[in-house]
C-alpha cells in the first residue's frame, strides 16, 4: 500500500511539470494550493542555508514572496534543512528557485514522509497499543494513506504536517522501548518542525511526569528525556547568530499559531474586548500574546485530564488526549476548516479509533469518510463553519467515550495483548503497560 501511494503521488506531481524550462514564478498565494506560502518559504529558507546567509527570519528573503510590509516566516527551520538537497540539486540542474519545477520537486520528500507516517501508525498500533488484529492495522494504514487529507495536504500542496506527526509517532515507539533519550530528541525535533505540535508534546510530558510521580518510570529516565529535548534547538544557532531579533519576531511576534478571522475564539475576544479597550491596541496585544493564552489553556486541559484519569502512555486514552489537545488548540487559534492544521489530531483519532475495539475500525472509518466528504464537497465559504461543527462534535464524542464513561470491568494488564475492547479504556487507577514501569 505504501509503495502504491508513493508511486501515485510522485506521478501526480510529475504530471504538473512544465514541458519547457520554467521561468521564475512569483506565486499567487490566493488561489493555487500547490504553489503555497509554505513551499516557497522552504525554498527560500533552503537557499539561505546554502548561501550561508541564514537570514530567512529577516525581510530580505521573505519579501520575495509577499509584499515588503508582510511579516517574517513563523516556522522553525527543520524543514528548510530537509529541503536543502532538493533545492541544491534543482539549482545545479538550472531550475529557477521559485519556478514550477522546483516547487514540484520540493513535494517529493513530504510524499515519502507522509507514507512513512501512515506506516509508522501501523507500527504504533501493533507495538504500543497492542492491536493484534492485522485487518485493523491494515485498515488504519489504508485510511491514512488514501484519505483526502493526505492527498490535499501532502500529495497536492506539499505541506509538511505529516512529517511533524511522524516524529511524534516515532517518539511513541521509542518511549515504548524505554529509549528516553531518543524520545526527548524526537519530541524536540517535532517542535522544531511546527509550533502547533506543542499541545501534543505537552501531553507526552504530562503523562510521563505523572507516571514518574507514581514511580512507574524511574526519575533518571525522565531526567534523560527532559535533558535530550533541547538538543534539536542547535539547528537554530546559525539563524540566531545572523538575526536574533528576526528569529524572535518569527517565533513570538508573528502570529504563527493565530489567524484572526471570523468564527475563532480570539476574534470573539476582540469583539467583546473592544467595548472596554481600544480596538487597535487590543488587536495588537492579541497578535503578540494570544498564542501564549491558547497554549496555557491547552496545558490546563491536558493537566486536568491527566491528573484525574491516570492516563498511561501506551493506551488509546493517550492518543485521545493528544487529539483533543490538538483540536482544542486548532479550534481556538486557527481556521477550523478542514485543512493541514487537522493532520496531527486526525492521525491520532484514527489510532484511537483503531485501538479501542478489535475488528474493523469503524470509528476511524467514519471519521475519515466524513472528513474527506467535507474536504472534497463542501463549498469553500462553508468549510470553516462546517469544520468547526464537525471537529467540535468529534471532540465531544471522544471525550465522552474515553474519559466520561465509567469502565465497570477494567481488564487485567496480562490481557492487554489480546486487544480487548476495554484494555485501553480502563477506569481511573488502572494498571498501565508493564514495559514502562521502572
Amino acid at each position: 500500500m505504501v509503495l502504491i501511494y508513493i508511486a501515485f503521488a510522485f506521478a501526480f506531481r510529475i504530471m504538473f511539470l512544465p514541458s519547457d524550462q520554467p521561468d521564475a514564478y512569483k506565486p499567487d498565494l490566493t488561489g493555487n494550493l500547490m504553489i503555497n506560502l509554505d513551499v516557497t518559504a522552504e525554498i527560500l529558507g533552503a537557499k539561505s542555508i546554502i548561501d550561508g546567509s541564514f537570514d530567512l527570519y529577516t525581510r530580505k528573503y521573505f519579501k520575495e514572496v509577499v509584499p515588503p510590509d508582510g511579516g517574517v516566516i513563523g516556522y522553525p527551520p527543520l524543514m528548510f534543512y530537509v529541503q536543502v538537497p532538493i533545492v541544491l540539486t534543482g539549482m545545479l540542474l538550472g531550475l529557477e528557485p521559485l519556478g514550477m519545477g522546483m516547487i514540484i520537486a520540493c513535494g517529493f520528500p513530504y510524499i515519502i514522509l507522509g507514507a512513512l507516517c501512515a506506516l509508522c501508525a501501523g507500527v504504533v498500533l501493533k507495538r504500543c497499543l497492542h492491536v493484534a488484529d492485522e485487518m485493523t492495522v491494515t485498515a488504519a494504514v489504508f485510511l491514512l494513506l488514501f484519505s483526502s487529507l493526505m492527498f490535499w495536504v501532502t500529495t497536492y500542496s506539499a505541506r509538511f504536517d505529516f512529517a511533524a506527526t511522524l516524529l511524534l509517532l516515532l517518539a511513541m515507539t521509542k518511549l515504548k522501548n524505554e529509549r528516553y533519550g531518543w524520545t526527548g530528541i524526537l519530541l524536540g525535533l517535532a517542535v522544531m518542525t511546527k509550533q502547533t505540535v506543542l499541545p501534543a508534546v505537552v501531553v507526552f510530558l504530562a503523562v510521563i511526569l505523572m507516571e514518574t510521580l507514581r514511580k512507574e518510570i524511574g526519575f533518571r529516565k525522565t531526567v534523560r528525556l527532559l535533558a535530550a529535548m533541547p538538543l534539536p534547538l542547535a539547528i537554530l544557532i546559525p539563524f540566531l547568530i545572523t538575526s536574533p531579533r528576526g528569529l524572535w519576531n518569527g517565533f513570538f511576534v508573528t502570529p504563527s499559531m493565530l489567524i484572526i478571522m471570523k468564527g475563532t475564539f480570539i476574534n470573539g475576544l476582540l469583539e467583546v474586548g473592544k467595548f472596554v479597550f481600544e480596538e487597535e491596541a487590543l488587536r495588537e496585544f492579541l497578535k503578540v500574546h494570544s498564542n501564549s493564552i491558547i497554549f496555557a489553556s491547552c496545558i490546563v486541559l491536558v493537566t486536568a485530564v491527566t491528573v484525574k484519569k491516570n492516563i498511561r502512555s501506551g493506551s488509546s486514552q493517550f492518543c485521545a488526549l493528544i487529539a483533543l489537545a490538538s483540536f482544542f488548540c486548532m479550534l481556538l487559534a486557527k481556521n477550523a476548516g478542514i485543512s493541514r492544521h487537522a493532520v496531527l489530531p486526525s492521525v491520532f483519532v484514527v489510532l484511537w479509533g483503531a485501538s479501542r475495539k478489535p475488528g474493523f475500525p469503524y470509528v476511524a472509518l467514519w471519521f475519515v469518510v466524513l472528513q474527506s466528504f467535507i474536504l472534497d464537497h463542501v463549498p469553500v465559504l462553508w468549510k470553516q463553519h462546517v469544520g468547526l461543527i464537525f471537529y467540535a462534535c468529534a471532540c465531544v464524542y471522544m471525550y465522552y467515550v474515553t474519559f466520561a464513561m465509567v469502565d465497570e470491568n477494567p481488564v487485567a494488564p496480562e490481557h492487554r495483548e489480546s486487544n480487548c475492547p476495554e484494555s485501553d479504556n480502563q477506569a481511573a487507577g488502572g494498571v498501565g503497560d508493564k514495559s514502562l514501569g521502572a
